[in-house]
Order: structure tokens, then sequence, then C-alpha cells
């Protein structure tokens, strides 16, 4: 009965987690706090205190028993040796503070990881967390259409301006919806019509498809669109021709709406020169990105083994940046260089940057088997075709994602 009890608690921060994700997203403003970036501290304490309440109610368990059988995947235990090595790593990083920051967030995904695996090993509490995590995401995606069409939900955001026609930063919106949307494609792709799990699979979708492309986030609508593709060409369920119609019409729609002129695409025409113009702005851009990268290249070729150690490509960004300018070869990218990023908008690169080719290949590790995984849910279920294929949409929306973001 007691381990009952914290097993019942676990699951319920872990539901709490699904239902607070969006206010990464949305960055509204609570009790007088702004969450108006990705990265501020009340957001880090969202998570943070999440972990803490796993790992007491894990210890308290242990408490009122001899031991606790967590379930360990092979997924889990690459994690499990990236944040290891994170650890190590600090001993060699140029900045304790940064490293044990960077160090303490992947240990904390690891156990909230962890408590996932353990928690929802039930078919009722995986649908009960996946049903929390698309109520969520259609939350968000509505309030972003109403911020869209030009109503200001001032109760979150106490009147703050539009930005990018969106409640928060859109790339971070357009991402997080890359990820959940994949659950209604498939959902209304292969559930039984006339239900209402197909009904609301469709109203996700719909619904989800048109807060993207109202947040102009063109690096999101393209990792969904590869990513419902890939888990199509993955699993290719057996369904009727007509869902099969639908789905390619929802990824043309979001490759066609991210580059036509269209009442949601908030570029004027003609799209090629905006896209041209976008590519080059100084800050954001394709040029910025590739001059950001060309800089962590450098870094790279220094200490490519073992790495800079953890946290450390904000730290040396700056250094390595100037000395980048130095040469004659490179004044092409001097309007593209600031003294000062925190990340590398390449999270495979940083990565190399920070824990070498150690990291590199247990980071690797994580993800295929995370692949594996979600092939062998099909097998497990009748529903599993469908979750599997979501599975492995989502990840491949977040492989791509991961090039260009962080």
């Amino acid at each position: 009965m007691t381990r009952n009890r914290f097993s019942q608690a676990r699951f319920g921060i872990l539901l709490l987690l699904a239902f607070l994700t969006p206010l990464f997203y949305a960055e509204p403003r609570i009790a007088g706090i702004e969450l108006q970036d990705a990265f501020t501290p009340p957001k880090r304490y969202l998570v943070y205190g999440a972990t803490l309440l796993i790992a007491t109610f894990f210890a308290a368990e242990l408490a009122f028993r001899s031991s606790i059988r967590i379930r360990i995947s092979r997924a889990s235990g690459y994690l499990a040796a990236l944040a290891a090595w994170s650890c190590i790593a600090i001993a060699f990083a140029p900045s304790a503070h940064l490293a044990l920051q960077e160090a303490g967030r992947l240990t904390a995904y690891l156990i909230i990881f962890l408590a996932a695996a353990h928690e929802c090993a039930t078919p009722r509490r995986i649908r009960t967390l996946l049903v929390a995590s698309a109520i969520a995401a259609f939350g968000v995606a509505v309030l972003t259409l109403l911020q869209f069409s030009g109503i200001n939900p001032s109760a979150l955001r106490g009147g703050t301006q539009r930005i990018y026609a969106s409640l928060g930063n859109p790339n971070y919106i357009a991402s997080y919806l890359a990820l959940i949307l994949p659950f209604g494609f498939f959902g209304w792709f292969s559930i039984r019509r006339r239900t209402a799990p197909a009904v609301a699979s469709l109203a996700l979708s719909v619904v989800g498809t048109a807060a993207i492309l109202a947040t102009g986030a063109r690096g999101g609508a393209l990792a969904l669109a590869a990513g419902t593709v890939a888990g199509a060409y993955a699993v290719r369920p057996a369904v009727s021709r007509v869902r099969v119609l639908g789905l390619i019409l929802m990824v043309l729609i979001l490759v066609l709406g991210i580059t036509l002129p269209s009442p949601l695409n908030r570029y004027e025409p003609p799209a090629a020169d905006k896209l041209a113009e976008l590519a080059g702005q100084p800050r954001g851009g394709i040029a910025w990105r590739m001059t950001v990268w060309r800089v962590g290249c450098s870094m790279l070729r220094a200490r490519p083994i073992a790495g800079w150690g953890t946290g450390s490509f904000e730290l040396l960004y700056p250094e390595y940046a100037s000395a980048f300018l130095r040469d004659p070869a490179h004044r092409d990218a001097i309007p593209y260089v600031e003294g000062g990023i925190d990340y590398a908008h390449n999270d495979y690169l940083q990565l190399w940057i920070e824990l070498g080719l150690v990291g590199v290949v247990l980071g690797i590790g994580f993800l295929a088997s995370l692949f594996r995984a979600a092939m062998r849910v099909r097998r497990r279920s009748a529903l599993g075709d469908w979750t599997a294929a979501a599975l492995i949409a989502s990840c491949a929306a977040f492989l791509l994602e991961a090039l260009v973001n962080f």
C-alpha cells in the first residue's frame, strides 16, 4: 500500500509537469513574475522542484522498504552515463558555476526520465499522461491563435505586446507543438472513426497546425512535417486512403503555408525575397547561425576528444569569436558575430564542444534506444501502431529541430 502511494505521488508530479510545460512556452505573467525567457530562474525552479520531489519520494519509499526495483532500460542507461560524464567533465570546465548548472540540468532530466519509465508501466497510465500532454498542447495552440487574431489574453501576460504573433517566443512554441502534434496526427490517422478520441485527435491536429503556422516559425513547421513523414514511413499502419490523403494534406499545408503568401503567413510576399532577408539578418538568421557554428568548429578543433568541459561554450565563445574575426578570410562574418551568446543553436555541435566524443556517443546511444523502444511499442497493444508512429515522429522532429535550435 505504501509503495502504491509513493508511486501515485510520483505519477501525479509527472502529470503536473505535463500540464505546466506550456508555461515554458506561453511565457505568462504569474503572481507578478514574468516568465519571458525559456531559461529564466522561475522556469528552472519548476523543473528542479519537481525533480527534488520525485527524488524525495524515491528516498522515502526506500526508507520503508529494503530496496526499490526501478525499471532501467537501455535508454535510461545511456542517459545516466551522459549525466555521469557531465559531472566528471566539471573537473576540467573553465567555470565550476556554469558546469554545475548544466550537470544539474542533465541530472534533473535523468531523474524525471527514470520516474516516467518506472511509473508509466501500465497502458492506463501511459494514456493518462498522453491525454494530459495533449490537453496542455491544445490550450497553448488556442491561446496562440487568439493572440494571432489580435485578442491579447491580458490575464496571462498583463497586456504584454505581441511577439511574432504568438504569446511567447515563436520558436519555443512551434518546437513544443512539433513534439506533441504527432500524437494528434496519428491518433486521428489510426483510431476508429466517430469516437471521442478520434474527434479529439483531429481537433488537436487542426488547431495545432494552424497555431504553428501563426507563429511564423519555419523551423518548427518543417520539423513537424519531416517528423510526420518519418513516423508514417517507419510504421505504415493499414488505414483508409482518405486518412492517408488527409495526413499528406496536413504536411503540404505546413510546408506551403510557411513559404507561400497566405492569411496565416506573417511574412509579406514575395517569399523568396523575404527568406533571403531572414537568412542574412544579423541576429537569429541562417548567416548568423552559420557564423556561430564556424566559431564553434574552431573550438572543437582545439579539443575534439574530451571536449572543453560541461557548460564551457558560453564562457569560451567570446575569446574564440575574437580570434575568428582576426583572420582576414573571415571579414564577411563581422556583422554576424556577437560578443557573447549562451548556446550554439545546434545541440549536436554544443554537446561535442563541451563533452567531446564521449558525450556525442552517449547522446546518440540514448536517442537510438528511444527509436528502438518506439518500434517495440507497436507489437504490444492494439494502439501500438499509432503510438509508435507518434513517438518516432516526435523524435524525428526533435532531431531536426536540434540542428538549428537549442
